[in-house]
């Protein structure tokens, strides 16, 4: 079983559909601020699941970080987070419930945006990691650098107290993908024109999300990384991981959001198994077959 949480995007929204189009069993989406404010991301959680005929539940959750102002990537996926690939849709009704979602789940938890809900709840209750089997998150950079700053993630520099809360929180299985992924799983024009000829209606929708980055994939190409994520979480044999202990920088300075890796002998345990390479055919293989 699995439970998204999200802030749609459009590698969010590819997320999803490999994980409809795999027939995985998803409990539902949990939606926070991050690449668009909350109201946007529930939104487009809710067009999503329509466009691909599905009908799952939206938690609505977090509508700004813990302590800093929200920053969004709307240059980067569009003031609707969908490059305009989908009709627009109103929000679902309800304030926030995703923290009470987290703390009743009890899966692998997919956790592809800001961690502002996923630390809410270990707030309330530092219990509930220790019954989430696994975490997967998006987030943080190690030797690739940031994209925000020279140093942070987009995910981890949106709410950095968010997210060393949950790296500290003791959940049993931490498998963390940071931008790192992105010297191995590059989606370029050969990928492109293989989802072009594909003909299924899954293909269809990622081919019009991924539309506006053509000029990005036709230069050289684009790491979908909550792809990679969710492709993590239900494959994660396809992967090497590193045991490592990863903190994350709250100091304000230059730093703010890095996440860094502490490579010592007399080191803290690890807390995080962190992406260290991928078998990149069979990663491509089941990509596409999960939008066949």
């Amino acid at each position: 079983m699995y439970l998204f949480d999200t802030d749609p995007g459009i590698d969010d929204a590819v997320a999803f559909l490999l994980a409809l189009g795999a027939g995985a069993e998803v409990a539902g989406f949990c939606t926070v601020a991050g690449n668009v404010p909350e109201p946007v991301a529930a939104a487009n959680t809710a067009a999503l699941l329509a466009a691909a005929g599905r009908d799952l539940p939206v938690h609505r959750g977090a509508p700004r970080p813990i302590l800093r102002e929200l920053e969004t990537a709307q240059r980067v996926h569009g003031e609707d987070g969908l490059g305009g690939a989908l009709p627009r849709v109103p929000a679902p009704e309800g304030g926030p419930r995703a923290v009470e979602r987290l703390l009743a789940f009890t899966g692998t938890l997919v956790a592809i945006g800001p961690l502002t809900n996923v630390a809410t709840a270990v707030l309330c209750d530092r219990g509930w990691p220790r019954r989430v089997p696994r975490l997967v998150v998006m987030g943080g950079a190690l030797a690739a650098g940031g994209n925000m700053s020279a140093a942070a993630e987009f995910n981890f520099h949106c709410d950095p107290e968010a997210a060393e809360i949950v790296l500290a929180a003791g959940f049993p299985e931490v498998l963390l993908v940071p931008l790192d992924c992105r010297r191995d799983l590059s989606f370029g024009p050969q990928h492109r024109d293989r989802l072009r000829g594909m003909h299924s209606p899954l293909a269809a929708l990622a081919e019009r999300l991924l539309a506006g980055w053509h000029g990005r994939i036709a230069a050289g190409g684009v790491t979908i990384y909550d792809a990679v994520a969710w492709m993590a979480a239900s494959h994660p044999d396809l992967f090497t991981w590193e045991d490592l202990h990863v903190r994350v920088d709250t100091a304000r300075g230059l730093a703010y959001g890095a996440s860094i890796a502490d490579r010592r002998a007399a080191a803290p345990p690890p807390n995080v198994r962190v992406y260290a390479g991928v078998d990149a055919a069979r990663y491509w293989e089941g990509f596409f077959a999960s939008l066949a």
